[in-house]
């Protein structure tokens, strides 16, 4: 092919700003060689090399049923054309179908282990167990034999014990034979380099973990992303709750994509729940997206209660002073016209009515 050759075009198919990078790709030629055929393999081919009308029949067979067969839907983490995101659903395309271990990283509430779930969908291992380790990172005995994947969720926080259990877990696996040989995927929002050199974590394990890294950017990274990523998580939220079909306006979107989302999806959809939930119509309107982020803003959340609590004080101090404007800048220390402005600021003492100030 003038200019480009086929590994090359095999790795731009694979590419995640491809269109469809999970094409069956299948690579006829006549100067076939071991070698070759690995650098097919790991370009991304499906299947190569037929020697026969009988093989390539087969070859063709195989890749109908990868296409008949139904994808998993991409998890909001990965969805996006920013390029951090793009980078992120590149290296899970390039590993799902390895066995190597995977880390994935970045802050908390980003959905790791939805991403997780989605590279054992698209591995080799999709229709074997599924085992979701956290906390304690406790391996149960009964569960050891068989081709398994393992994700280990926030690995950051097992304990000295379960590091070190992991890690041989991890290499009796790869030694093992293939129908027992099972596959580790662990996720952190700390940087498991760090804490081994701080002495907190397994540099054994940090070793094996991190050769195979996929870094999840944060919302506040990815505001190109969010019309997409509103919409889908919207659409998420909305069959959940019972409101399937609710829509957002352009405004709206425009609103909560100025906003930082400090805790990531999970802020994001607890918005979107409540927006969703109190949308009298089909659609969420800017006004409402505005309203409820005033709500769930912390620092708004964070005023209104010193509010409330200069009010309490306020009206407790109004009461004890008989209403007397003097005694009660004479005790907060302030001047009389301080006083009448906060008594009607908060409503204790309407302005039509004339303070007791003798």
């Amino acid at each position: 092919m003038p200019g480009i050759d086929g590994i090359s075009l095999i790795r731009s198919i694979r590419s995640a700003r491809s269109r469809e990078p999970r094409t069956p790709i299948l690579l006829l030629t006549a100067l076939g060689s071991l070698s070759a055929a690995a650098a097919a393999g790991r370009a991304g081919v499906t299947d190569c090399f037929p020697l026969d009308a009988d093989g390539i029949n087969a070859m063709v067979v195989r890749a109908r049923e990868l296409v008949s067969s139904d994808d998993p839907p991409i998890p909001s983490a990965l969805l996006g054309s920013s390029p951090s995101v793009v980078a992120a659903r590149d290296r899970i395309l390039c590993v799902a179908q390895l066995n190597t271990p995977v880390l994935i990283t970045g802050e908390k509430g980003l959905g790791h282990g939805e991403v997780a779930a989605y590279l054992y969908a698209l591995g080799h291992l999709a229709g074997m167990a599924f085992h979701r380790i956290s906390s304690s990172g406790q391996l149960e005995a009964s569960s050891r034999n068989g081709a398994a994947m393992w994700y280990l969720e926030d690995v950051s926080d097992f304990s000295q014990e379960a590091q070190g259990s992991w890690y041989q877990r991890l290499l009796e696996s790869r030694h093992g034979s293939a129908p027992n040989r099972s596959r580790f995927v662990a996720s952190t929002s700390e940087d498991l380099r760090i804490i081994a050199n701080q002495g907190r974590f397994s540099p054994d394990l940090a070793r094996e973990l991190c050769q195979f890294e996929v870094w999840l950017p944060p919302l506040r990274e990815r505001r190109d992303d969010f019309p997409e990523l509103i919409q889908s998580a919207l659409k998420g939220v909305g069959e959940r709750i019972g409101r399937p079909g609710v829509g957002i306006a352009a405004k709206a979107i425009d609103h909560l994509s100025a906003c930082a989302w400090w805790e990531n999806f999970v802020e994001l959809e607890t918005v979107l729940e409540s927006l969703a939930a109190f949308t009298p119509g089909l659609e969420i309107t800017a006004q409402q997206a505005e309203l409820v982020l005033l709500d769930s803003d912390p620092k708004a959340r964070a005023a209104r209660e010193r509010a409330r609590c200069e009010r309490a004080q306020l009206l407790t101090l109004f009461e004890e002073c008989g209403g007397n404007y003097t005694r009660m800048a004479e005790r907060l220390n302030v001047d009389r016209g301080t006083i009448r402005y906060r008594l009607r600021k908060y409503g204790i003492l309407p302005s039509s009515v004339a303070p007791n100030d003798t």
